[in-house]
């Protein structure tokens, strides 16, 4: 995986925000997280930080699009199955699904 700390810590970010979205996380979403954190060589410190920059009043679109164009199909894949990790879809995981899928279009 290539790019800067502050641009994989982005990419975690959008996927974090995806996985909150139901105002629930479970423990396969994570542990998700988790595993995706160590694949971009980002720190537990990083990971805790990224969660806690996560607040669901924020449009992440700006956040996605921010994500360098490199790292968009990696991402829209564990976005997807970030989305389905627990089981289920939720309405509000897919609306920011959809929501990301369009910023990366630009």
């Amino acid at each position: 995986m290539i790019g800067t700390v502050e641009e994989r810590k982005l990419y975690l970010e959008v996927l974090a925000h995806l996985l909150v979205a139901d105002f629930h996380v479970t423990e396969e979403e994570h542990l998700f997280l988790a595993e995706v954190g160590a694949r971009l060589r980002l720190s537990d410190e990083d990971l805790t930080s990224v969660i806690a920059r996560v607040d669901m009043a924020t449009d992440v679109t700006p956040i996605a699009a921010a994500v360098p164009a490199s790292l968009h199909a990696a991402l829209l894949r564990d976005l997807e199955h970030a989305a389905v990790c627990d089981g289920e879809l939720a309405a509000r995981e897919q609306a920011v699904l959809d929501a990301v899928r369009a910023a990366l279009r630009g």
